[in-house]
Formats: structure tokens, sequence, C-alpha cells
């Protein structure tokens, strides 16, 4: 069931780059009916990565600390330790700096091989707009970004808590509500245009 979500987002960053090709190609076409826009994920594909590796390092990481004879117990009070807010941050930079640096490779390698030898300046920076255009579109290259979170991501405490949690505890009422406002305003548009 794990692969259920990652496969809705790998079929939602294709149709998007599909959509994407209609600017690029006068002699393609491809068109999604509006009622489904609204479902398709727009996060970048290197996003999902990075989400996953760092979903897998925190249960291999609770799976080694107790393999090696601790409890859950300990482990409960390890997790609260400022030692692992750090490596957290430390790993969840790495991350990052790694899926930013290979999703600009997956959008420089296939434009430098495409790239006709014999264009003029002009003709090349056209070429690469249009093929950056159509990657994007598949969200390659959407996730350098990232490079610019490493500094807050380090700087973060994860074990630090709020003085006050009530306003926590109506967070999952202010998404249920602006989730519904969502679909009314959606449905809205749908029935009125």
């Amino acid at each position: 069931m794990v692969l259920l979500p990652i496969l809705y987002e790998i079929a939602s960053a294709v149709l998007m780059g599909l959509m994407g090709l209609n600017a690029s190609s006068a002699e393609f076409t491809f068109y999604l009916p509006p009622e489904i826009l609204p479902l398709l994920g727009k996060k970048p594909i290197g996003m999902i990565i990075g989400f996953l590796i760092i979903c897998i390092y925190i249960r291999i990481r609770e799976k080694i600390y107790l393999k090696r004879g601790g409890t859950e117990e300990g482990y409960a009070l390890y997790v609260e330790t400022r030692r692992n807010s750090f490596r957290f941050s430390l790993m969840m930079s790495i991350t990052f700096f790694v899926i930013a640096i290979l999703d600009f490779f997956a959008v420089l390698i296939p434009i430098a091989a495409m790239l006709p030898p014999n264009l003029s300046e002009a003709d090349q920076l056209e070429f690469v707009g249009v093929w950056m255009t159509v990657l994007e579109g598949f969200t390659l290259g959407k996730s350098v970004c990232l490079l610019l979170v490493i500094p807050f991501v380090m700087l973060f405490s994860y074990t630090k808590r709020h003085a006050d949690p009530k306003l926590d505890k109506l967070m999952p009422f202010i998404g249920v509500g602006l989730v519904l406002f969502a679909t009314i305003e959606t449905l809205f548009f749908i029935l009125l245009f």
C-alpha cells in the first residue's frame, strides 16, 4: 500500500509533463478534463524521493537502536535529545543537497546531449528554454531549490516544543476547513463556468 501514493505522484508528474509538451510542440496535443487538474500532485519527484529517504532513515535508525540492545523507552528519550536533533538535521541537509545536485544534472545532461552543435547563440538559448520547459513539466529541475533550505534545516530544532499547545490542537480542524473551502470553490467554478 505504500507504493500507491508514490505511483500516484509519479503518474501526476507524467500527466503534467505531457500537458507541458503541448506548449513546445504544435503536433502534440494532450489535455485533461479540468475537473481532474486539482487532483494531480504538484510536488517534484526529487522532493518525494527525499521525503522517502528521510522516512526510511527514521525507520532504519530506530531498528538499529533496538537491535543494539536499546529499549523503546530509551529510544523515545534519545529522540528528544539535541544530539538526535543535530544528526537528523545533518542527514536531512545531506539528503537535500544530493537530491538538488542530482535533479540539476537530470536537467543539464539531457539538454546538453540533445543540443545541436551548429546553432547560433540565440537558437541555443531558445532550444534550452524549450527543453527546460518540457523537463520542468515532468517536475525535473524543480528540486534544486532545496539548496536554499539547507541552512534553515540545520538551524531548526526538532526537539523544541511550543509553550502553548492549544493552537496545535486546532490545526487539523483548520486544515479540514481549508480543504472544504477549496472544494466548494472548485465546485462553484465548475458549475457556473
